[in-house]
């Protein structure tokens, strides 16, 4: 009875796979572009701790209808070029641990895009027009990034449910004030002691920095 329970659950996983397309893992390979073998049917892309350093139009683009994840950790990416994912139905990508300076273009992604993960790259700055179409998204996480200062993600992205902002070193002032006026439906994870600027304030935990204290210093200060 436990052996066809079991063959029973193996032929469900099975047909479950099938339903959502193929998983294809390409974990280790040294692979330094997104490789060009991938079934069309593919749903979940795993390149994970390889040593691709750009992300093309051509390495998606009308390539992977029912792609919905893209897990790049642990590689080399400078670059994802503008205009990517195009007839993709991405969901999630994570992009932790790479080189990216700026936040990537997700527009072709907007409508089904819910998850972004950059955890620890080098993007030192976020503008609204980076950002503000994104009208699925419900998780950002930003973590271990040199960025100073943030857009009002809580006016922008009001669909937006997790954000973490561990181990970024703030430049507190009035237009920060947004992460005291959090929506009970937003999560934010940040230090405790988030604020690098002013310089008094860097050992303050946050939760004794008040409004009217980020009211009285102006953004851009020490610049």
């Amino acid at each position: 009875m436990q052996i066809h329970r079991l063959v029973w659950l193996f032929i469900c996983l099975l047909s479950a796979e099938t339903s959502f397309g193929v998983r294809v893992e390409r974990e280790y390979e040294g692979l330094t572009s997104i490789p060009e073998d991938i079934d069309p049917n593919v749903y979940l892309l795993n390149c994970k701790y390889n040593e691709i350093s750009n992300i093309t139009k051509s390495d998606f683009n009308d390539k992977y209808p029912n792609l919905q994840y893209i897990f790049l950790t642990h590689n080399e990416i400078t670059t994802v070029e503008s205009g990517c994912f195009k007839g993709t139905a991405l969901r999630e990508m994570t992009l932790m641990y790479n080189q990216l300076t700026f936040f990537p273009d997700f527009r072709k992604v907007k409508d089904t895009l819910e998850v972004i993960d950059l955890y620890d790259n080098r993007i030192h700055k976020i503008s609204r027009a980076e950002i503000d179409y994104l009208t699925k998204i419900s998780e950002i996480y930003l973590s271990c990034n040199p960025l100073v200062q943030l857009p009002q993600f809580t006016r922008l992205l009001p669909s937006l449910s997790y954000l973490y902002l561990i181990d970024i070193e703030l430049e507190c002032c009035s237009q920060t004030i947004w992460l005291k006026r959090q929506p009970d439906t937003l999560y934010v994870r940040m230090s405790s002691e988030p604020c690098s600027h002013p310089s008094q304030w860097s050992m303050m935990n946050w939760d004794d920095i008040t409004e009217d204290m980020l009211l009285q210093h102006t953004c851009g200060e020490r610049f």
